[in-house]
């Protein structure tokens, strides 16, 4: 698993500097734990962190060939999530849709078929949905789109709390706030 450590600020002056930790899993890691209950409960990366994103392409949700599989990896993940406690109703879970600029068009039929169906599958821990288009090439929709409003609920969730990162033999402190994509 790689970590990515960015430092961010608000718009505005005065706004003080907040430390962000994004946890990167790769899609066999996902696979993985998805798969295997003894490989969930050892992802603790889920219980450390203060809001949950969880990124699912937009692709491949307006594709005949794969959006059923994409619906059934989504739901059979958060599901042995949440049975194995690993997401708590608590903290914030939020399902971000990727790649905006290339399902522009086909909105209604994502939500339809998977917003929708997560919704009330999950109605106690799933907070929301995001849709971003990181590198966007489409007239109308700017690159990185969506990327603000996530890191704002990030910020205003933000616990005061202190937390230890330990990596790579490196500690130090942070204000708590965790994310997880």
């Amino acid at each position: 698993m790689h970590y990515l450590h960015l430092a961010v600020r608000g718009k505005g002056n005065g706004k003080p500097i907040e430390h962000l930790i994004f946890a990167d899993v790769s899609g066999e890691q996902f696979r993985i734990i998805r798969d295997s209950e003894a490989e969930m409960l050892k992802f603790n990366v889920l219980k450390r962190a203060d809001y949950i994103f969880y990124v699912v392409n937009g692709e491949h949700l307006i594709d005949l060939d794969t959006r059923q599989k994409t619906k059934f990896n989504s739901v059979r993940l958060i599901q042995r999530a949440i049975e194995n406690k690993m997401l708590s109703d608590t903290v914030p879970f939020e399902v971000v849709i990727s790649k905006l600029d290339k399902i522009q068009g086909h909105i209604d039929s994502v939500n339809s078929f998977f917003v929708t169906d997560l919704k009330s599958k999950f109605p106690d821990h799933l907070k929301g949905f995001s849709y971003v288009a990181s590198r966007s090439v489409t007239h109308g929709i700017g690159a990185g789109q969506g990327i603000d409003e996530l890191l704002n609920k990030i910020l205003e969730s933000k616990r005061e709390e202190k937390v230890s990162v330990v990596g790579n033999d490196l500690k130090r402190e942070f204000h708590k706030s965790n994310a997880t994509l």
